[in-house]
């Protein structure tokens, strides 16, 4: 398949690292420019997060019968939020070339002797669930022709945010954070670390909720300095890219060695929580002002684009002023779907993706497997 189908529109699915919702738009592209036409937010089963946290904050360890039908089980939860969005948006379903599948990252294991990466939520369930065409399995090409298999973003990014006008850092806060720098002669793109993940689990376990709305209970502490310095001696923050992460790596375990090392009598949890606001923005700026031209204006999407107290943080690091993706045309909350959409349209007319710059791949790849429905 080299064209797309006479059905142009595109499903575009996403439940990223920090599993606060499952989220979905539909969307047509004219040459590279998004239309959105309908976007959806799903709760999530209440044990969703669960079981999956269940088996990161144990190093992986699990059966194959756990795993296999989480695999299955998140495929059915997935496709039942696309066909109640599917109905509530009239969406006729012979109008829709694909579903774009990313699945929900269990482990990411890019740099050992076997690499691999591994996301759950079976295509061929979505796919025989809801009749539609579903494209999953965006990572192992790359990581198969030796790269990471993360992150994908910057190659959307530089499609459709490139500007010859001006330098543009594109910065994706969700669970984890990566970047996009697109430059007049610089291309470049990687994960500088724990975006939300980090903060959300904090904020679950102290204040039982699930993230901290606005950066609202953060901004109440007091930034640990001994805290903050002993994060930042993370050997992952001063390798130099590509290189990519997840919670396989940062997680509740990882924050806890770190606070065992001191006494942290003396703080409050709200003094934990700003200092974990502080780790984020500061790999961020510190990345982009390593990697970027100090000219360059700072994009923000994904989650991270709601808490005001890590955005003004932020700002105050890079000494400048951040903006989210609205200002370019897509709400930071559909960005990263509607990146999985362009992926999928990217597989259906077969065109290899370049991320040789970003992942350290040795040859462009088509990303991605369709899934036809019988």
């Amino acid at each position: 398949m080299n064209k797309l189908p006479t059905a142009t529109m595109i499903i575009g699915t996403m439940c990223g690292t920090s599993m606060n919702s499952f989220d979905i738009v539909t969307v047509e592209f004219k040459d590279n420019v998004p239309i959105i036409h309908s976007t959806g937010v799903y709760k999530l089963p209440d044990d969703y997060k669960n079981k999956y946290l269940k088996i990161i904050n144990v190093k992986g360890h699990s059966t194959l019968q756990e795993l296999g039908e989480l695999n299955t089980w998140t495929g059915i939860v997935f496709a039942e939020a696309i066909n109640k969005f599917i109905i509530e948006n009239n969406l006729n379903k012979k109008n829709i070339a694909a579903i774009a599948n990313h699945g929900q990252t269990i482990w990411h294991s890019p740099n050992t002797k076997w690499p691999f990466t591994l996301q759950l939520g079976d295509s061929n369930v979505i796919a025989e669930k809801t009749g539609i065409i579903t494209v999953g399995d965006f990572r192992n090409a790359d990581i198969a022709a030796g790269g990471q298999g993360a992150p994908l973003a910057p190659v959307f990014h530089k499609a459709v945010f490139a500007s010859r006008k001006e330098a543009r850092c594109i910065v994706n806060i969700g669970g984890f954070s990566n970047i996009s720098i697109l430059e007049y002669n610089k291309y470049l793109g990687f994960d500088t670390g724990p975006g939300n993940c980090l903060i959300d689990q904090w904020t679950s376990e102290h204040f039982n909720k699930a993230y901290d709305e606005s950066g609202a209970i953060a901004k109440t502490g007091k930034v640990i300095p001994e805290l903050l310095a002993v994060l930042l001696k993370d050997p992952y923050f001063s390798q130099t890219a590509p290189k990519s992460t997840g919670r396989e790596y940062f997680n509740s375990a990882w924050l806890q060695r770190n606070l065992d090392t001191f006494s942290t009598k003396n703080y409050r949890t709200e003094d934990v929580l700003i200092t974990l606001v502080h780790l984020t923005a500061y790999t961020i700026a510190n990345a982009i002002k390593t990697y970027a031209d100090p000219s360059a204006k700072i994009y923000i999407y994904g989650g991270g684009a709601h808490n005001n107290t890590l955005l003004e943080e932020l700002s105050i690091l890079l000494g400048k002023e951040v903006q989210t993706t609205n200002v370019l045309g897509i709400d930071p909350d559909w960005v990263e779907p509607v990146l999985f959409a362009w992926l999928a349209r990217q597989r259906i007319i077969e065109q290899p993706i370049n991320l040789m710059e970003i992942t350290g791949s040795s040859h462009p790849v088509i990303l991605g497997a369709l899934y036809k429905p019988n």
